[in-house]
């Protein structure tokens, strides 16, 4: 079917709450001012109309209006870009579904495409140049020129990627593309070696002292275990691309004591464990728990 031939959609505005603000009423005006010069085949007007009306409130009736207005000058390319996004639209009708359904096939010889998708997905799409504006996110389906392109992919917290791709009329070509997170470094050593490392206290063990670690960028507070010493907190602040080091050091937890009451036959013996001198008895002695040996004697 002609794309000229095709009736308009009507326009049905749904404001989103009570407040009135004209912002619908010159919305409306606009996409009449578009069915105004479509009727007289005026149709870069008619866009200019259409794309203002969207941007007052978007409405998927002024996308089905722009894609026409698209198909009707030849431009498949920016009319396929249309008829798919309003395709991919999970809230689209059925009954319009359709309609759209048949549009795409019927540009489709017409246009090369390129199909790109990206891990993780939702990257902003650009081809070839940047100032050109973003085609969409990935997953994307996008109509291109004939010929070798390149894909510029950008995706908050991650590195931006470029692929290539080399489209041809009427057929569909696919790319691919990973986009790494960007990451800083941690180099962390210190004592004893062996030690745990967690990003909390019951976190699972990121390795073991020492350890190369590498996280996204920002402050990471990790606790360093080992048994028979007190866990240990270091703060790292991680920068993107770059390495930072600490270092640590646990200290061995303090041995349980007990106290001994030790008393003889005579006042004033010299008390000594293992060794060393504690006192006279009677006293109280703070010994750590396990055997010892002690014993007194009367000074001379």
């Amino acid at each position: 079917m002609n794309a000229r031939s095709l009736a308009l959609v009507a326009l049905v505005f749904v404001a989103p709450n009570a407040f009135a603000d004209n912002t619908a009423d010159e919305a409306d005006i606009a996409f009449s001012v578009g069915n105004d010069a479509y009727a007289k085949r005026d149709y870069e007007h008619a866009l200019a109309a259409y794309f203002l009306s969207y941007r007052l409130v978007p409405n998927r009736n002024v996308l089905f209006n722009i894609a026409r207005c698209y198909e009707a000058q030849d431009r498949w390319d920016e009319a396929y870009r249309y008829w798919h996004d309003l395709f991919v639209d999970p809230s689209l009708p059925e009954s319009d579904r359709r309609d759209v359904r048949l549009a795409i096939s019927r540009l489709a010889p017409r246009v090369a495409l390129i199909s790109v998708t990206s891990t993780p997905p939702g990257a902003e799409l650009y081809v070839d140049r940047k100032d050109l504006g973003s085609r969409g996110r990935t997953p994307q389906t996008i109509a291109v020129a004939p010929g070798a392109h390149t894909l510029l992919l950008e995706l908050a917290g991650h590195e931006p990627t470029e692929v290539k791709a080399a489209t041809t009329r009427g057929h569909e070509a696919k790319a691919e593309a990973a986009l790494p997170r960007i990451v800083g470094t941690v180099t962390l050593t210190g004592t004893p070696e062996g030690a745990q490392i967690h990003e909390s206290a019951d976190g699972p063990s990121l390795g073991t002292l020492p350890a190369t670690l590498t996280f996204p960028p920002g402050q990471r507070l990790l606790v360093v275990t080992a048994p028979d010493h007190l866990p240990h907190q270091v703060l790292v602040d991680v920068k993107a691309r770059q390495t930072v080091s600490a270092t640590v050091a646990l200290t061995e937890k303090p041995q349980p004591t007990g106290k001994v009451v030790v008393t003889s036959n005579r006042e004033s013996a010299v008390v000594r464990v293992d060794g060393r001198e504690f006192g006279f008895t009677p006293t109280v002695v703070t010994l750590a728990l396990g055997g010892t040996s002690s014993r007194s004697r009367r000074p001379t």
